[in-house]
């Protein structure tokens, strides 16, 4: 696969797969026969700038993933993210970020309160180990 319209097939062709969608689902959303859309995903077929921008809008993908295929696996999981993200509400997506801010936040609180405790006395030292195992620190 190393032609620009061979790639520009394949990512089309993966991007409706990815939305289940048959060529007659993507044709009739795009206003083209499937007969076209099959040519542009099979025989190295380039469509026009605004049938592109309509195939970039109408299955919802970055322009990267079109322009930049080469980014490979990357581009693909940001584009179902990205298809997942669309998904949800506003609300649902701000509780979502919240969880990882909370996460880092009481991981913060808690390295922050390990470094308060005496050097003798956190969890891991040398004393500590010292005394599970019945001897003395000195």
């Amino acid at each position: 696969m190393n032609s620009v319209s061979e790639k520009l097939g394949s990512t089309v062709k993966a991007a409706r797969k990815e939305k289940n969608w048959t060529q007659r689902q993507l044709a009739e959303r795009l206003s083209i026969s499937p007969y076209y859309l099959k040519s542009i995903e099979n025989r190295n077929q380039i469509p026009s700038s605004d049938l592109l921008f309509k195939i970039i809008r109408g299955l919802d993908i970055s322009a990267d993933t079109i322009f930049y295929p080469e980014q490979g696996r990357d581009c693909e999981l940001v584009n179902r993210l990205h298809i997942l993200l669309s998904r949800f509400e506003e609300y649902d997506i701000e509780l979502a970020d919240s969880v990882p801010r909370r996460f880092t936040a009481e991981r913060a609180r808690r390295r922050n309160a390990a470094q308060r405790q005496p050097a003798n006395t956190r969890p891991g030292t040398r004393a500590q180990e010292m005394s599970r195992r019945g001897g003395t620190f000195i």
